[in-house]
């Protein structure tokens, strides 16, 4: 049972007969409580001052602003949407309600807006301050500005600091009695968060920040002579035990794959309490240059030192982003450690919540009780920018790094507990999922679920990690481009752009700056175009969106506008890739061909589909004209293995679609079907032009989309898009259900709760609960949350994505472990996964044999609650990257 503080007894209105409440009434009503601003509240709530919740040995105190409704009705504070986001984020940080003492600044129910500042000043000096007296708290934890006015009201009479989210403040106030001072922290009210769940992460990061105040410290020892160094690597080769070590370098900068980029010193931590660092560079500032820390000859039986620990067969390196670790060690060091990586941190916490932050200090922060440290931090080490060593002591450095080595450490057994926990819930949860399947099945009847798992997230963990291992190689090898085609490509592309800006200029009557959305503006003005969107500060727009509508509506400018500024942006962003990565390139035993690697983001969507960056390969146009720049190797071939309308295979599975399984599985042209269906007529009566529209419709209404959008996709009337998704689903009741059985699941969840999808092979999403419908403030009817109706595509989207994802991790470490197994790992190489096909680059007498083995290990059976599906591969292999 929870413990309640009676805090009526302290209020003016309630009892005015107090003498403190005596004299708040003389001082702020004139001798009269009906002259008291909060009387304003009193009178209209159903429980005028709601009670506090925790006893007075409770030293962490958290102040919200005012109650809600549902408190006002149980007079019990923090129970509404908010205090339930509260709990959930307490109790994920390892703490629950029963640890604090709760209350508000102002005790009555009240809208925000009703709330005034002489309101929040009575209600806190003659209540608040009391509960402060009695608590005498260590800690206040005020949510929201009204929670820290009041906070200071109650603690100083006056108001002396700035609300501002994320900071600590100590306040010195008589009424703490012999603890004199108190540590005061700010951050958003739960509130603000249902209303903008992206800012969940900085309310997340801030209570954890707050709570882990007492921060721990560390020891480190840096090995800094060769004596040292051997005898740390001999006390873990010599033990012949497992080792599991978090291994982390500083390196001259966050450029991966810079030649130039070489490490300062690595950290080794063999527990979260002591970290060994061993310097191999740092920045001489008289020199104003990079030296070697040993001295010529010690230097290199350090180096060798350090091979014979990475090669030690029983190590376990345990990292954050860890392929960036090694790539740069392989580079600096010779040596290639990712088959000694066992975990890493980044990896654990996607699958934990898909959704960033993913960064190692933000980690720590969160789940750690590290983060005194991270926030005294030099801002220095956080950025990183250009030549950054200049300005720090080498010694900082090394204890940044340990910090990072020891925290790191306890962040991978906190990750590794919790996602065994899941894994258990998982279980659990798959159990009661097959008995009512089997059940089902007794009945002739399937079971439609969204719960059913084929293995849960230990087992997905263990994939993640050999999957990284394979994206590593790929970043290794890097795409090979051609640069003759790439210089002919820049040519034609220039070509084309100056044939665009003569026909917008022949449109306009003059030339102008193509370029210059001020002279684009002042055009389209000129030529009495207005434009169907503003700018924040009022003005014309005149980006993608806007000429989109326009071009709709038959401005023929605002179309070869938009043509235009798609061939400028293909130019910048892919035609130029390697006048941009110059530096970067690596020159094959091929003349004309050079390799250009990239970043290759494991934790870059919430689907678990990967992403690119540093260049961004997965945006390359699927035109032939650009994929062509890539181009393999003499004697080699690039191999692309694509799997087949793998999204709406996977939406039949879940939703064990008769008809659409049965089409598959018959090899009939799925999109040539569904416009016979759409268009009423035979199949071998259709068109180009009706199978391209039902290929469109195919993909769009499997993921929801609204007739207002399919029939901007389609150029057709609303009405008529309208029909086209009834006939859609004319035949396919199965996938209809289906997404109401996820949407239901959606429904059933409390506000500002998370609901819980997972999917095929135990990857999860997680999404929070909406209200569906708001109150138009102007006209007062009810309407849709389009927000809510995000969410719900979200879901819906995560089944098939995130299971084709998946699919195509399976089926590439399958067949990396098959090359192993036939040693044609030299005649492969692993070059990039995007969406769901699989490129490679493959010696040409290996071809059809390599061919065989990725469509044995990308086509196996998947299997669904009452199904399984193989999705087939198409291959294009050629000299060249092609289209499919």
């Amino acid at each position: 049972m929870a413990d309640y503080v009676n805090v009526k007894e302290w209020c003016p209105v309630l009892n005015p007969f107090d003498e403190f409440c005596y004299r708040i009434i003389e001082k702020y009503g004139n001798g009269d409580f009906e002259n008291l601003p909060c009387m304003k509240l009193y009178s209209k709530v159903k429980t005028p001052c709601v009670r506090s919740e925790g006893n007075k040995d409770k030293s962490i105190m958290i102040t919200a602003q005012n109650p809600g409704i549902q408190e006002d009705e149980a007079d019990r504070p923090f129970i509404g949407p908010s205090g339930k986001k509260l709990e959930e984020v307490l109790k994920d940080l390892g703490y629950k309600r029963e640890d604090f003492y709760i209350t508000n600044a102002v005790k009555c129910y009240g809208e925000t807006d009703e709330i005034t500042q002489s309101m929040i000043k009575i209600c806190s000096i003659s209540i608040l301050r009391r509960e402060i007296n009695l608590i005498k708290p260590n800690m206040i934890i005020c949510l929201g500005r009204i929670a820290f006015l009041g906070v200071q009201y109650a603690l100083l009479g006056k108001i002396k600091e700035e609300f501002e989210r994320g900071k600590i403040v100590e306040i010195e106030s008589p009424i703490l009695g012999e603890k004199k001072k108190v540590k005061v922290c700010m951050t958003y009210h739960p509130s603000y968060i249902l209303r903008n769940p992206n800012y969940e992460p900085e309310f997340k990061k801030d209570l954890s920040t707050f709570l882990k105040e007492g921060d721990i410290t560390i020891e480190y020892e840096i090995l800094n002579t060769y004596e040292k160094v051997k005898d740390f690597v001999d006390s873990i080769v010599n033990s012949k035990e497992e080792v599991y070590a978090v291994v982390d370098l500083e390196t001259f900068s966050k450029d991966v794959h810079d030649p130039n980029n070489k490490i300062f010193c690595i950290g080794i931590a063999l527990s979260e309490k002591k970290a060994f660092i061993i310097p191999l560079r740092h920045y001489e500032a008289l020199k104003r240059q990079i030296i070697n820390f040993f001295i010529e000859g010690i230097q290199e039986k350090v180096i060798e030192e350090l091979r014979r620990l990475f090669s030690y067969e029983k190590l376990k390196i345990i990292g954050h982003n860890f392929k960036f670790d090694a790539l740069v060690l392989l580079r600096d060091l010779e040596v290639d450690v990712m088959d000694k990586v066992y975990a890493d941190t980044l990896v654990y916490h996607h699958l934990l919540k898909e959704t960033p932050p993913h960064d190692l200090k933000t980690l720590i922060t969160l789940y750690t009780p590290f983060s005194n440290y991270y926030k005294e931090m030099k801002e220095v080490f956080v950025s990183k920018k250009e030549k950054w060593y200049h300005y720090v002591d080498f010694n900082d450095l090394y204890r940044y790094c340990a910090y990072d080595c020891c925290s790191n450490y306890y962040l991978w057994k906190e990750l590794d507990r919790r996602i065994k926990q899941l894994d258990l819930w998982q279980k659990n949860l798959s159990n009661k999922v097959n008995k009512l399947i089997e059940e089902h099945k007794k009945l002739n009847k399937p079971y439609i679920t969204p719960y059913y798992t084929y293995f849960q997230i230990e087992k997905l963990k263990e994939l993640e990690m050999e999957h990284y291992r394979i994206l590593f190689e790929m970043e290794k090898n890097g795409l090979p481009f051609s640069r003759s085609y790439v210089e002919n490509l820049k040519e034609e592309v220039q070509y084309k752009m100056k044939e665009k800006q003569n026909e917008l200029s022949k449109l306009a009557g003059k030339m102008i700056n193509w370029n210059s959305p001020q002279q684009i503006s002042k055009l389209f003005k000129e030529l009495g175009i207005d434009s169907p969107k503003k700018t924040p500060k009022g003005n014309p727009s005149y980006d993608e969106e806007a000429l989109k509508i326009l071009a709709e509506n038959g401005v023929e400018i605002a179309q070869k506008l938009l043509e235009y500024r798609k061939l400028l942006k293909n130019y910048t962003t892919y035609v130029l890739f390697l006048e941009n990565y110059n530096y970067r390139l690596k020159q094959t035993e091929t003349e004309d061909i050079v390799r250009l690697s990239c970043n290759i983001n494991i934790a870059g969507t919430e689907t678990g589909r990967l992403s690119t960056s540093n260049p961004a390969f997965h945006g390359i146009p699927r035109d032939n004209l650009y994929r062509n720049m890539v181009q393999a190797e003499e004697g080699w071939l690039i191999v692309s293995a694509d799997y087949s309308m793998a999204d709406l295979r996977m939406l039949a599975g879940y939703s064990n679609c008769k008809g659409m399984i049965e089409a598959f599985n018959s090899g009939i042209d799925f999109h040539t079907l569904t416009a016979s269906l759409i268009f009423d007529k035979d199949p071998e009566d259709i068109s180009v032009e009706e199978r391209t529209t039902a290929k469109t419709i195919n993909f769009s209404v499997a993921y929801l989309i609204t007739p207002f959008k399919l029939s901007q996709k389609l150029k057709t009337s609303i009405k008529e898009a309208q029909n086209f998704i009834d006939r859609w689903f004319q035949d396919k009741p199965e996938i209809k259900y289906f997404f109401n059985v996820l949407i239901s699941q959606y429904d059933k969840v409390e506000e500002g709760k998370e609901a819980k999808f997972v999917n095929v092979f135990g990857r999860m999403r997680r999404v929070q609960k909406v209200r569906k419908f708001y109150e138009d403030k102007f006209t007062g009817k009810r309407k849709l949350n389009p927000e809510y109706s995000h969410r719900v595509k979200e879901i819906v989207n995560f089944y098939p994505q995130s299971t084709v994802a998946d699919a195509l991790m399976i089926g590439l470490i399958r067949l990396k472990k098959k090359l192993v197994e036939k040693d044609l790992i030299p005649y492969c190489r692993f070059l990039l996964t995007i969406h769901d096909a699989l490129l490679l680059e493959v010696k040409k007498e290996k071809v059809d044999e390599i061919c065989e083995i990725v469509k044995w290990a990308m086509e196996f059976p998947i299997p669904f609650a009452n199904c399984q599906i193989v999705i087939p591969v198409d291959f294009t292999i050629d000299k060249m990257w092609k289209k499919e």
